[in-house]
Parts: structure tokens; C-alpha cells; sequence
């Protein structure tokens, strides 16, 4: 008997653990919930924006559902990157660190915002959310490392309910780039980020920094257990000899799908809901906090007024006596009296007025000597104005201050994107592989010596090709003498793809 009922319990756990399996086995991972002021959105990983979806709020079906891929929304993403920049940081890693972020920045998808920020006791930004490159690349550059602290749970327990969060309608991510979390801290505990967490929803990316003398292994332990907790993928620096793979990692994110959710006016009470997803043939459940929708209470009847029936005695009517006052016409004749004394009076004093400003001064005879002692020569030196044109004018408007502006040019090679050229460009710059172009590509040798040019006029940015052996294409399109681009437009001069961006 007693084998009898290990057996069954051996069976009975192998069949849970299968169960489970079969669960996590599914390609939908919630990685982030939005609540808004009427929906909640709900962002998936490995879901197909196409499949049918239907939604149900707790045990009843929620009013309507709609899916799309985030890179399609106006404003796809808010990524906020923290950098511990205390010197435990290594020497080597701080130059990973500054290449993985400008690749970051420089694969960020249009309309995505990001912030740069350093943390120790508090966040420090660097520059606040945009999608300005120079202003991301700017702020990097200004990164210094000092002897500091770092408390990156208590950190993380005021940033996350305070700055991070909130009812805008946007997929949010963290990055952050650390040594990893110790145990102490200043306050807050684990559990209460864990809480914390649980109530705010979105994936916290962590890149950890092994320091071999500090022996920081339990630090970096605590610092992944985040990420593992809201479902995103941890890296270690020295895992990596090319940071770029760290971004082709983070950009998997540009294909998670929203699933916006509208629940029922009844659903809205504000409270804390399951909401299961089925999309396609597979399903995935997650709590959700339901928007709150103020329910008007319906106004009670109003009973109607009682009508007490009074009887009253016969009164006997007395002739009243008028009030002795002062008679109207009398009031009438003193307030006209008074009006046409002020009148006269405003017109005396115009008359008057007008007579002094006509009146001439007389001069005295001082001032009459004065004039006829002064020097008559004195009055023979009057400074002439040359008002002639300047020579070689030829009628055309001679200007004090130059007119010109300088713009800014960013070129970026797609392949390597912290292989940067920042040019200014007033008039025209040279591409080419020669070094006396303006920006030097001597690294391919697709790329002709002089290759391309570009040139500004009234505003306006203009590519040339240079008679180019393998010609110049813009956004895959080849040009055979000049066309305008536009920041953000691809070019490609051979097999050499660059991004050009103006500031």
C-alpha cells in the first residue's frame, strides 16, 4: 500500500511539473500594463498583431479589444538608461559602457524618447526624455565617474511610483548599468521594491559589471533577480566582446504588440483585476488595475409637497396715509441744476486751457545777448554725412553682419553606428575616401576617393554625385547628378551605408 501511494505521488508530481511546463512553454510573455484614463493596455512579447483576440476581465468579457505593433504608434517607446557612475566601475568597462550606450541611442526607432541619467543616493538627469541625438550623445559625453555610494534599490523604490510611471499610453523600459545592488540600504528594503513592482509593470534591463577585487557576484546575483522579476533579459559586460549584440538584444522590444483593453462602466471601479488575453490559440493572464470611473448615483424621488389647507379669518382693511417724502420732480430739477453747473464749469476750463497753449513766451533780454555774442564762425563747422553708395556698390544693399548659417551635419555609419562624424556645413562638404574630404571613409574601398558632396542653399540639403565608380543612392534610390535629402535619409556610397541627421 504504502509503494501504491508513492508511486501515485510520484505520478502526481511529475504531472504537475508537466503542467507548469506546458504553461511557460507559450511564446506570450506580458512584459509591461498601462492603466489610462479608460483602457488598459496591455504589451506582449511573442504575440502576433493579426491573430484574433478576444479579452476577459475577471469572469466577464470586457467591451472591446484592439491590438497593434508598438513600432506603429506616434511615440512607440520611453527608455530611460541609468548609469552607476561611481568608480568601482572599471577603467575598460567605462569605454564598453559609453560605445554600448551612443549604439543605444543611435538604434533608437522614430519617435522613441529616451532619458540619460547617473544615480548614487538619488538620479541625477543628464538630459530629460527627447529624441534630440545631439542632446542623448551630449549628455554621455558628460558622463563622469566619482567616488560615491550607489543604493539602486532605494533608487529605483522612489523613481518607479514617482517619475517613471504614470497614464500615458507608452510601452517604458529601464536600463541599467551597474556593479550590481549590496544589501545595505538607506531604507528600503527588496520586498518593498518587489511590491512596488508589482504595481508598476514594465521591463528593467540590467548590464552588469563583474569587478574581480571587489568580489561582487551577490551584488550582481541581486541586481539580475530585478530584471528576472519584471520578465527582462540581464547581460554580463565581460560576456561580450561586440556591445552591439547587447542593443540587437534590447531592439527585440520594437516588435512587442498592445493589447488595449476597454472593460465594461461596471469593470471600472478602480480596483486590482485579472485580465486574460486569448490570441490566437494561446492565452496569458495578468492583474491589472481597472481605470476609475465615477458613477453619478441616481437622484431619489422627490415626494410631493403636502398642501395644508388654512383658513383664515375675515381681516378688516385700513386706509393707509402716503409717506410724507421729497417729491420726484423736485429731485428731477436739483440733479439737472447740478449736471449744467459741471458742464459749464468743464467748458470754462477747456477754453482756458486751449488760450494758455496758444500764448507765446516772451524771451528775455538775456537770452537775446546770448545769441547775438555767440560766435557766428561756430556755426561753420557743421559735420557733413557722407551719404555716398561705397565703392564697386553697384546699387546692391551693402549688409553689417553676415547672414550666413552653419548647420550641422551628423553622419553615422549604419554598420558601426559609433563610427560618428559630427561636420559643420556652411557651404558644401566632400565624402570620399581621400583624406582631403571633409569626412574620410578610408576604410571601404567601395567608397570612390572623391565620392559625393553635400551642399545647402536657402535652407536646403543637397546631394551631389562626384562621377562615383559605384554611384551614391539615397533610401535605395540612385541619383544620377543632385537630389534633396532630408535628415534621417539613408545614403549609401558603395557598400558603405551612412545615416545623415542635421542640428
Amino acid at each position: 500500500m504504502r509503494k501504491l501511494k508513492s508511486f501515485i505521488l510520484s505520478i502526481a508530481i511529475v504531472s504537475a511539473l508537466l503542467s507548469g511546463s506546458v504553461m511557460a512553454a507559450g511564446n506570450l510573455n506580458v512584459v509591461s500594463t498601462v492603466t489610462a484614463e479608460d483602457s488598459v493596455s496591455i504589451f506582449v512579447k511573442g504575440a502576433n498583431a493579426s491573430d484574433t483576440v478576444t479579452a476577459q476581465v475577471g469572469t466577464a468579457d470586457a467591451e472591446s479589444v484592439s491590438a497593434s505593433v508598438i513600432s506603429d504608434l506616434a511615440v512607440p517607446m520611453k527608455t530611460l538608461i541609468m548609469l552607476d557612475n561611481s568608480i568601482s566601475i572599471r577603467e575598460n568597462d567605462r569605454k564598453k559602457i559609453a560605445e554600448m550606450m551612443q549604439d543605444i541611442i543611435s538604434d533608437r526607432m522614430a519617435g522613441e524618447i529616451m532619458a540619460i541619467a547617473t544615480f548614487s543616493e538619488d538620479v541625477n538627469y543628464l538630459c530629460e526624455y527627447t529624441s534630440d541625438y545631439a542632446l542623448l550623445k551630449s549628455a554621455i559625453d558628460s558622463i563622469e565617474y566619482k567616488n560615491q555610494e550607489t543604493y539602486l534599490t532605494d533608487v529605483l523604490c522612489d523613481l518607479i511610483p514617482d517619475d517613471f510611471s504614470g497614464e500615458e499610453d507608452i510601452f517604458r523600459r529601464i536600463v541599467i548599468i551597474s556593479d550590481g545592488v549590496d544589501n545595505k540600504s538607506l531604507g528600503k528594503t527588496r520586498e518593498d521594491l518587489k511590491a512596488i513592482m508589482k504595481e508598476n509593470v514594465f521591463p528593467i534591463y540590467s548590464v552588469g559589471c563583474y569587478n574581480k577585487n571587489k568580489s561582487n557576484n551577490d551584488e550582481l546575483e541581486n541586481m539580475f533577480s530585478i530584471s528576472s522579476q519584471s520578465s527582462a533579459e540581464y547581460y554580463l559586460l565581460d560576456d561580450y566582446d561586440n556591445v552591439i549584440d547587447i542593443t540587437t538584444a534590447l531592439r527585440a522590444d520594437r516588435d512587442i504588440v498592445r493589447f488595449q483593453v476597454v472593460p465594461t462602466s461596471e469593470q471600472m471601479d478602480g480596483g486590482t483585476k485579472a485580465v486574460k488575453l486569448t490570441i490566437g490559440s494561446e492565452s496569458v493572464s495578468v492583474e491589472c488595475r481597472m481605470p476609475q470611473v465615477l458613477i453619478k448615483p441616481e437622484p431619489s424621488p422627490v415626494a410631493e409637497p403636502t398642501v395644508e389647507v388654512v383658513v383664515e379669518e375675515p381681516t378688516t382693511i385700513m386706509e393707509e396715509e402716503p409717506e410724507a417724502g421729497i417729491p420726484w420732480l423736485v429731485i428731477a430739477i436739483v440733479a439737472g441744476a447740478v449736471f449744467f453747473v459741471i458742464l459749464i464749469v468743464v467748458v470754462i476750463l477747456i477754453v482756458v486751457n486751449n488760450k494758455k497753449k496758444n500764448r507765446f513766451e516772451a524771451i528775455g533780454e538775456d537770452l537775446i545777448n546770448e545769441f547775438e555774442t555767440r560766435d557766428e564762425r561756430s556755426f561753420d563747422n557743421t559735420e557733413l554725412m557722407d551719404n555716398r553708395r561705397p565703392s564697386g556698390d553697384d546699387g546692391e544693399t551693402v549688409f553689417m553682419w553676415g547672414n550666413s548659417e552653419t548647420y550641422h551635419i551628423i553622419l553615422t555609419d549604419i554598420a558601426s553606428p559609433a563610427k560618428m562624424l559630427t561636420i559643420p556645413l556652411t557651404g558644401s562638404v566632400t565624402i570620399g575616401r581621400k583624406p582631403g574630404c571633409d569626412a574620410v571613409y578610408d576604410y571601404d574601398k567601395s567608397v570612390s576617393g572623391r565620392h559625393c558632396e553635400i551642399s545647402v542653399r536657402n535652407g536646403h540639403f543637397f546631394l551631389k554625385d562626384l562621377q562615383s565608380s559605384n554611384g551614391t543612392f539615397v533610401n535605395g534610390s540612385k541619383i544620377l547628378t543632385e537630389a534633396e535629402i532630408f535628415s534621417g535619409n539613408i545614403i549609401k556610397l558603395g557598400r558603405l551605408e551612412i545615416r545623415f541627421e542635421v542640428r
